[in-house]
């Protein structure tokens, strides 16, 4: 389950790993793809203080989303924060509101649609009726059956 979960990892200014989160202390795939869609080692330890660079990229059949964030305090620490995350994670809710927005819109089309006919059929009926009755005028055979309503 590891696997689909995003991650922060802290690293130092020349890439190497100083923290990772319960499970990836040996180090992540993910992470190593990461940094390798991102140009590598080199342009990581390139990536200036105060930048940060956010891109996607896939591994497997799974999009990702990566950041660098190159984080340097004067006379203190100066680190990269890496966020690995599926981008699942972050579209995930709008597929699912747009899964359920198009099904309510089929939905709402084929009740649509059932109410035009059923009108449609309350409005043509008593017309063919009347159209009958006039058809029948036309050739003056005024027959013995009542009025339509």
């Amino acid at each position: 389950m590891l696997a689909l979960l995003g991650r922060v990892h802290l690293l130092d200014a020349g890439g190497a790993t100083i923290a990772s989160p319960p499970g990836w202390s040996a180090g992540d795939p993910l992470l190593a793809a990461a940094v390798q869609s991102f140009g590598g080692g080199d342009a990581l330890r390139q990536l200036a203080p105060g930048t940060e660079r956010s891109f996607l990229f896939e591994t497997g059949a799974q999009g990702w989303r990566a950041a660098f964030d190159h984080v340097a305090i004067p006379g203190g620490p100066d680190w990269i924060v890496a966020v690995v995350a599926p981008e699942s994670e972050f579209t995930g809710l709008a597929r699912r509101n747009a899964m359920w927005t198009a099904a309510i819109a089929a939905a709402t089309l084929l009740a649509a649609i059932g109410a035009a006919i059923v009108v449609s059929r309350r409005i043509a009926e008593p017309l063919r009726v009347i159209s009958l009755d006039l058809e029948r005028l036309a050739v003056f055979d005024f027959g013995a059956s009542p009025a339509p309503p």
